[in-house]
């Protein structure tokens, strides 16, 4: 029960009893919660409604993309692809139409604009799935201009840094070409021969051409990587003569 004190001047005040204050503490606590949860709910909505809301976006610039990309080369996909490289800058689907817009460049010929947007993936996106290609496609526009050199060093940082990918294949067998033009023939042998696990046909095509232009047969080759010790005719399967 609540308790009633006197105070000066004859006057009576009411004191609530231990369970009066005890609900009323408890009702306070309550209210308070339920004010959390009402938040807590309110955020979990929110989030729901921005991630069906960010899944959709995505689902319609893919499906965007994927409209420009089966147009038919030229002009009008150039234009519809600088759109979408401008409309979904910074998103995955804006780093798909960049370089399928550098590859339409590099087929029109276009080098200097391909470069740009090639520099600008490997440098906002280095780990991305279009940055091994990317070096790789610097490194054609590198050696298209005969500096053979630099189209190396590129190569190289494909094949190191990307040894896993496509693309370290493909810099393989330009390593090769490279090699071949400067009349390396010791290093475009070895280039071609890591480029066969990805492109065996073309390769070994390569390989016999680097034997026929430095005038060392397969079975030179076999002496050379086995030493003295080792006819080569063993190693391909034939007895030698008088054996």
């Amino acid at each position: 029960m609540a308790t009633t004190k006197t105070r000066a001047r004859g006057k009576k005040v009411v004191e609530p009893s231990s369970w009066e204050k005890t609900l009323e503490t408890y009702s306070q606590n309550r209210r308070k919660a339920l004010g959390v949860a009402g938040i807590v709910v309110a955020i979990i909505v929110l989030a729901i409604a921005a991630s069906w809301y960010s899944g959709k976006v995505e689902e319609d610039a893919a499906a965007e993309f994927e409209e420009v990309a089966f147009m038919d080369p030229g002009p009008e996909r150039t234009e519809e692809l600088r759109t979408l490289v401008e409309k979904y800058a910074g998103t995955p689907i804006g780093l798909r139409a960049k370089y399928r817009l550098a590859a339409d460049y590099l087929d029109e010929r276009r080098n200097e604009e391909a470069r740009t947007l090639l520099q600008e993936i490997i440098e906002s996106s280095p780990r991305s799935y279009f940055a091994p290609m990317s070096w790789k496609l610097l490194g054609d526009i590198i050696s298209e201009e005969g500096n053979l050199d630099l189209a190396i060093e590129k190569y190289q940082h494909v094949t190191q840094t990307f040894s896993d990918t496509v693309a370290a294949g493909a810099a393989w067998l330009e390593l090769g070409f490279c090699y071949e033009q400067k009349e390396d023939w010791d290093q475009a042998r070895e280039a071609y021969e890591l480029a066969i696990p990805s492109f065996q046909v073309l390769a070994v095509q390569r390989l016999d051409r680097v034997r026929e232009l430095s005038g060392v047969s397969l079975e030179e080759e076999i002496k050379l990587d086995l030493g003295p010790g080792l006819d080569p005719l063993i190693i391909r399967g034939v007895q030698p003569p008088g054996s």
